[in-house]
């Protein structure tokens, strides 16, 4: 366990410790204060809950078995308030029927005592890393929300006519997404090119789909936004050299739920169409991909577009780590892949325009210092 790793991302926040044992209480606390923010500690569920209502925090930990009430009832009560609060319990082998009830409440874990401290900061780690990961979705949404509404904003005060403006705040809207699109991509080694390249290629297939003129402007403007998930996925894994182990890759699978959750609750139309396109754009038209295992047209338009015009462009262009496919090796894999990988329909338009794809991919060249 990477100590300095765990008070990276717990040194921010706030810890709830309910636990009526004062002697254990007196131990665990002296580690938790070590790691958090801060650390309240309460004798039962009655003074826990009164604690939360309180003041907010980022965990909660508790025995399950105290007086007064106990930390089953005291969790119902605070999942009431807030459904999504991080919940942790401790609790004795004895408490095996309370302890099936603690984890029907659905909640992020239970350590048995005597607690097993290793185990037990590999669950800090793993809550945390979760509470950072929405904290992050949180951050960028409102972000990108305040910036077209300010620039909405700074457009209507210089009483620009209409047309106009509608104009000027799609621009915005789009420079803003093109932009944090590349922030994600650069974190994982790739460039501002990419999202680029992506946005015309996904724009061209549009086209030739047959999807309207603003289907056509949407995939283009939202595309480069399939990887923004990335942007709550730890420089760990994501700037990892070698190859990831399984447990890291199911972790960087994690940046497609990210990016949707980041942008699905917007108010702004154009981040929810965003929100399917990071959702989906791993997923397979067999229905072998993730996260959900769609197949064939249960995926969105949108998704299908971008995973293909997302793979192309990886394969074809020369990143710091590999050297580019040839056109060759990428017709060969877009044959095996046609019905599999990709959508029969959009592999077709690839065989019957691969010159434009050629041309979209050298007119938009990454450059290497």
């Amino acid at each position: 366990m990477d100590i300095q790793s765990l008070k990276e991302l717990t040194s921010t926040l706030k810890i709830l410790y309910v636990e009526d044992d004062l002697a254990i209480a007196a131990k665990l606390t002296s580690i938790l204060q070590t790691l958090f923010k801060y650390v309240l500690h309460v004798e039962d569920g009655e003074k826990g809950l009164m604690a939360y209502k309180k003041e907010s925090f980022d965990i909660v930990l508790s025995d399950i078995s105290m007086p007064n009430m106990n930390g089953i009832e005291m969790a119902k009560s605070i999942k009431k308030l807030d459904a999504s609060q991080v919940i942790i319990f401790s609790t004795a082998h004895s408490e095996s029927r309370l302890l099936m009830e603690a984890i029907n409440l659905n909640v992020d874990g239970y350590v048995l005592k005597p607690i097993n401290h290793e185990y037990f900061l590999e669950l800090l780690l793993k809550v945390s890393t979760k509470i950072n990961n929405q904290k992050n979705i949180h951050y960028y949404q409102k972000h990108l929300e305040d910036l077209v509404k300010a620039k909405t904003q700074e457009l209507s005060d210089k009483n620009i006519e209409l047309s106009s403006l509608n104009k000027e705040i799609k621009h915005t809207l789009e420079s803003t997404i093109v932009s944090l699109g590349g922030v994600a991509e650069a974190r994982s080694h790739e460039t501002g090119k990419h999202v680029k390249r992506v946005a015309l290629y996904s724009e061209f297939i549009a086209q030739k789909i047959g999807l309207s003129k603003a289907q056509c402007d949407t995939i283009r403007i939202i595309s480069p936004m399939h990887d923004i998930g990335k942007l709550s996925i730890e420089d760990s894994i994501l700037k990892k050299p070698g190859k990831l182990t399984f447990e890291e890759f199911e972790a960087m699978k994690e940046h497609a739920r990210l990016g949707f959750e980041m942008l699905r609750d917007s108010n702004l139309s154009l981040f929810k169409d965003a929100a399917i396109v990071a959702y989906e754009h791993h997923e397979k038209y067999n229905g072998k991909g993730y996260p959900r295992g769609l197949k064939g047209e249960k995926i969105h338009i949108f998704g299908r577009i971008t995973a293909f015009a997302d793979v192309f462009d990886a394969l074809i262009s020369e990143r710091i780590y590999k050297k580019p496919w040839s056109l060759e090796q990428i017709i060969a894999l877009v044959h095996e892949e046609r019905g599999e990988h990709f959508d029969p329909q959009i592999c077709d338009i690839f065989f019957d325009n691969i010159e434009f794809f050629k041309g979209i991919n050298a007119a938009n060249q990454d450059v290497f210092a």
